[in-house]
Parts: C-alpha cells; sequence; structure tokens
C-alpha cells in the first residue's frame, strides 16, 4: 500500500491511476474510439481543427470524473468502516496492515467488531477495511488497518493477498458457534483455501507477506480431543503448504485463539501489531 507523506505525489498518482482505470471501462473506450474516428474522418473532409474539439471534451470530462475524494488522514477514519477502493484516500497509511482471510464463519468479521466493541455482527459482502487506534502498553498509539475479506469470493481474496503485507488466515473446526465436534468437510475445506493461499503468495513474486495462522473457536474445539487433535494437524497442514513458498520466519502460528476471550483478543491484536 501507498506510504508517501506527499500528498500532492499521491493525490497526483492516484488521480492518474483512476483516470487510466475508466478510459479502460467498456463505455469510455467505445467512445473514446468513435470521437477519435470522428474527428480524424471530418479532418480528412476538409473540417477543420476544431473537429477535435470532440475528443478533447471527452478526455477532459474523463479526467475530471476520475479525481480522487478528498484526501483524508488515517486518525480521521478510526472505527469507521469502508469499502476497500476508499484506501487510496487515506493521505498516510496505517503502521500496521493485516489482512483477514478464511471461509465464512470462521471469525474474521467477529474478531474486527470484537475490537470496534460492536455487538451486532453483519455479514461481509465485500471486501471492507477499518483502522483502529491501539491502546496497549509498549504500542499505543500506533495504528492497524484491518482489510476483512469474503470468505466464499476466491477473487476478493485474492485482491487481499495480492496488496497487504501481512495475512491473518482464521481457521476452525466447524462453521457453527456452538457445537464442540470437528467437520471433516470443513477442515478439508480449510486444506483447499491453505493451498489456493500458497498460490496466491507464489505469485506475488519477492514481495512475500508475513502470515499468521489463527485457531480460533479454542473455546469450543480444545474440550473435544478429536478436534483439538484436527485443530493440531490442520495448522501443520497450514505451515507446510504456505513453507513451500514462505520461509519460516514469515509464518506465525496462533495455536489456541477464542474471539470469546478478551484476553486472547488482546494477545491477538498485540501479536499481528507488533510483527506486522
Amino acid at each position: 500500500m501507498p506510504r508517501s507523506n506527499d500528498w500532492m505525489v499521491m493525490y497526483a498518482k492516484t488521480w492518474a491511476a483512476n483516470t487510466l482505470e475508466k478510459i479502460r471501462g467498456p463505455i469510455h473506450s467505445i467512445g473514446s474510439f468513435c470521437s477519435i474516428v470522428a474527428a480524424f474522418g471530418g479532418s480528412m473532409v476538409g473540417i477543420g481543427p476544431e473537429i477535435w474539439i470532440i475528443p478533447a471534451t471527452g478526455a477532459i470530462y474523463t479526467a475530471y470524473a476520475s479525481r480522487p475524494r478528498q484526501l483524508r488522514l488515517a486518525s480521521s477514519m478510526i472505527n469507521q468502516p469502508g469499502e476497500l477502493r476508499e484506501l487510496q484516500n487515506i493521505l498516510k497509511q496505517p503502521e500496521a496492515q493485516v489482512g483477514l482471510v478464511g471461509l465464512s464463519d470462521s471469525g474474521k468479521t467477529t474478531f474486527r467488531d470484537t475490537l470496534a466493541n460492536r455487538d451486532d455482527t453483519v455479514r461481509t459482502t465485500g471486501n471492507t477495511f477499518e483502522i483502529f487506534q491501539i491502546n496497549l502498553a509498549g504500542i499505543a498509539g500506533r495504528t492497524l488497518l484491518l482489510i476483512d475479506s469474503v470468505g466464499q469470493d476466491i477473487e476478493l481474496t485474492s485482491e487481499v493477498v495480492r496488496q497487504f503485507p501481512n495475512i491473518a488466515v482464521f481457521l476452525d473446526h466447524n462453521s457453527g458457534d456452538s457445537n464442540q465436534a470437528v467437520s471433516q468437510s470443513r477442515i478439508r475445506d480449510h486444506r483447499v483455501l491453505l493451498n489456493n493461499l500458497s498460490n496466491m503468495i507464489k505469485a506475488r513474486g519477492e514481495n512475500l507477506p508475513k502470515v499468521f495462522l489463527v485457531a480460533n473457536k479454542s473455546d469450543l474445539w480444545s474440550r473435544e480431543e478429536k478436534s483439538a487433535r484436527a485443530m493440531s494437524n490442520l495448522l501443520k497442514y497450514g505451515a507446510k503448504a504456505l513453507g513451500r513458498v514462505l520461509p519460516g520466519d514469515r509464518i506465525f502460528l496462533v495455536q489456541d485463539h477464542s474471539n470469546r476471550n478478551s484476553a486472547k483478543n488482546t494477545s491477538l491484536l498485540r501479536e499481528i501489531s507488533i510483527d506486522a
């Protein structure tokens, strides 16, 4: 993510990127092509250079419509969830940036909402972000950017994995919030996700992220021996899968997390904020 302190440079880069994206769109591409052809044809039949006002006006309008929103400081957006594309409007990115990845109902959004002291969790339908002010000893005052991805959408998950320097992967034994028994189909789905993450990270090239494997819902699976063994094996599987593309010092295992335990939430927050 951009970290430039020069707001003018950042604004110009964002504006240029927005303009190129809009030009690549089908409507603007067809409109630009037709106006250029018309202007060129008009020139060929003797119409003066004023005919080029048509494509020039279109280009000016496209640039105007692509201008970024007003840039804002991260400190002015604390605890205000937003869409991922709005990150381009933040003047100075938070020091710690972590993408939350995992299957649906694995606890990503619940963890984010717990940090924000929200009681009602709303299912994520698109990649969203939220900025938090950390008030823990040793790192007080630091800002943390959490990106919450959509568990069932591989493309949106890939978007988060491609962009951010730190990834927290939420794993669980089943999709429920009260059942202690392990779901073998759920474990298989986690393994598929971990293999997909390995491929996504490989596609990043040399820009390798740090990955936190979070064994969530320990308040449930730790009570059942079979479930606890399944979660231990899942963490080992994840470390091995990611170890194919990441060195060991970029893989962190969080072995017994529970969103219902405030001390564990604080511990995870500290870990991802310090190591991120």
